[in-house]
């Protein structure tokens, strides 16, 4: 539903959207799994634009957008697994747990309401500085994401996953809201400097989940606006320039920011469910039956969690020499402070307790080691690549359009003083329980790929055909680092992370914590030059009417390639194009029937 209003100074528009689903399935008799769900969200969305315009050159623009869902949802399967022991404590502590023999019905819920605010106002004036035309636009946007209600309901004894550890409730409710604040500023410059030339020039300051201003941020360097998870002040700079009638050189170089996902920043706490001892389980006489379960608590939210910037630069030259045009663009990318998940260690134990209820006598009997995940800003990525572009204009006689492409592209990622944990051994020399610590590894990949395109036309039999053939030169990938085996540390069976210093590495003392590495993994994957062909022929039928059939991977080239990286004993292949696809299209324009 639209609804518009405007004169020659204003416009004003309102838009309202609504769906609902309508996806439902009973439970079928005799169905072994039993599944049974329906999807009953009501969407809403009300869209406004307002422009007024003050001169043919100037003008203000607001759009204000809200979606709402009502979710209800609900879905049900057959759960198969073992005999477990299942608690639904929500603190740390010990309790008599729910012994689930073998299958069950799992269910789930999905209640609440979600909603998505949108909004941004921005003033555009074009103005002349001599002979110099800009055209500026500043700006506010603000979006604000947030939750209500129930959100995923089951019965925490009867869970409807066989997820491990078994997962709690959390409410909608609990989740704070998502802000993100973002001010712009550009400037198109077009003008004359012996030659024509156009300059972009712009920033954007952005704000996630802002809580404050800081007015001594002005001049002491500090983010004017603080947030949660980060400020960033983003550059962009775009210039191109005419060094001749048919030659252009582009410069470019931006900063962009990544705000953290909401499922990292709020990420549920992990619940370890540890079963300190089970008596003999037997469903006919459940009163015999008894279990002490023992719940601990580990943080896996970062609420703190900064978004990452990226870093762009860019240059280009186009050409163009009689029919034909190229261009070569080369540029480096790179990405600070990524989002990467780490792993922190921790100790379980299982007790015994000879009174209970009565904790006070309770007494460990095992250890347990284990690792929950957290994301930190430690990852980086860094990009290198050269591309060029060739086309010609319609070749006569031929009536052919050849276009050809080239990409190169380096990259290189990693973890920024990243370490790993390896799995649990005893040590004879430390005489105790450990987890090795080793240094992460980086991974690399370089690829050469070539796309030929030739468009030829038959005009007076009304066909044109496009063949598109792709070359993969280069298909490389490894990893550095690898081959350093030896441990940079060791978590103890008391909770203590002992690191070694580069000297001690290569004691014979923490020889038991190295890691084992084959030969054949440190061995790049160099795929060999690979070929796939598509063809797309086309007809016209009549005036606004067209058939085309289409055919990719034409030759059903699908060359086998053994990966290097695994052992000879267990050799794993893999195909390197797809299977082949073929179709049949038709089009029209329903006017041109009547």
């Amino acid at each position: 539903l639209t609804a518009e209003r405007g004169n020659d100074n204003y416009d004003f528009q309102n838009i309202f959207y609504s769906t609902r689903a309508y996806d439902e399935s009973k439970e079928k008799p005799g169905y072994a799994l039993r599944e049974a769900w329906y999807n009953r969200d009501v969407n809403l969305k009300y869209t406004s634009n307002y422009t007024r315009t003050f001169s043919p050159f100037s003008k203000l623009a607001a759009k204000f957008s809200g979606s709402y869902t009502r979710q209800n949802s609900f879905k049900q399967q057959l759960i198969s697994r073992d005999n477990i022991v299942i608690s639904d404590r929500l603190t740390e502590g010990s309790q008599e747990g729910r012994i689930v023999f073998g299958s069950y019905l799992g269910k789930k819920r999905i209640k609440g309401d979600v909603w998505n605010l949108y909004s941004d106002v921005n003033y555009h004036q074009i103005f002349n500085i001599g002979d110099v035309v800009n055209n500026v636009n500043l700006g506010l946007t603000w979006r604000s994401d947030f939750n209500k209600g129930e959100g995923i309901v089951f019965d925490p004894l009867f869970p409807p996953s066989l997820s491990s550890p078994t997962p709690r409730l959390r409410t909608y409710n609990d989740l704070p809201a998502y802000n993100i604040m973002s001010f712009y500023f550009e400037d198109k410059v077009a003008g004359q400097f012996w030659r024509p030339f156009t300059l972009q020039v712009g920033v954007r300051y952005e704000a996630y989940r802002p809580n404050g201003i800081n007015i001594k941020g002005l001049w002491s360097g500090d983010d004017f606006v603080e947030s949660h998870n980060g400020t960033f002040l983003n550059p962009r700079l775009n210039f191109a320039y005419s060094l001749g009638e048919n030659t252009q050189l582009r410069l470019g170089y931006g900063m962009t920011s990544k705000s953290p996902p909401m499922g990292m920043i709020f990420a549920q706490e992990k619940y370890y469910d540890i079963v300190d001892t089970v008596s003999v389980v037997n469903p006919q006489y459940p009163d015999s039956n008894f279990s002490i379960i023992s719940t601990h608590i580990r943080p896996q939210a970062n609420p703190d969690l900064q978004g990452y910037t990226q870093s762009k630069y860019e240059a280009s030259l186009d050409q163009r020499i009689g029919p034909m045009g190229f261009s070569i663009t080369g540029y480096i990318n790179n990405t600070k402070n990524s989002f990467q998940s780490y792993d922190n260690p921790t100790l379980f134990f299982k007790n015994s307790y000879p009174d209970w209820p009565n904790q006070t006598t309770s007494a460990p009997y095992d250890t347990l080691m284990d690792e929950y995940t957290q994301y930190g800003n430690n990852g980086w990525l860094n990009v290198r690549g050269v591309e060029v572009a060739f086309r010609t204009k319609r070749l006569p006689v031929i009536n052919t359009v050849i276009k050809f492409d080239a990409s190169y592209r380096y990259r290189e990622s990693g973890t920024k003083d990243g370490i790993v944990y390896g799995s649990r051994r005893y040590s004879t020399d430390l005489g105790f329980y450990v987890k090795p610590v080793h240094n992460t590894t980086e991974r690399y990949s370089k690829d050469l790929l070539l796309n030929y395109r030739f468009d030829v036309q038959a005009r007076t039999l009304g066909i044109w055909a496009t063949l598109h053939v792709q070359q993969k030169v280069i298909d490389i990938n490894g990893y550095r680092g690898l081959a350093d085996t030896l441990a940079v540390g060791y978590f103890d069976q008391y909770g203590n992370i002992v690191m070694l210093s580069e000297a001690e590495r290569d004691n014979p003392k923490y020889s038991a914590l190295s890691k084992s590495i084959e030969p054949y993994e440190l061995l790049e994957e160099d795929r060999p030059n690979k070929w796939l062909v598509n063809l797309k022929v086309s007809k016209s039928l009549w005036k606004g009417a067209e058939v085309s059939f289409y055919v990719n991977n034409l030759f059903y080239h699908r060359p086998l390639y053994q990966k290097q990286r695994r052992s000879s004993n267990s050799p794993s292949y893999e195909r390197r194009n797809p299977d082949i696809f073929y179709g049949l299209e038709f089009s029209t324009i329903l006017g041109d029937l009547f």
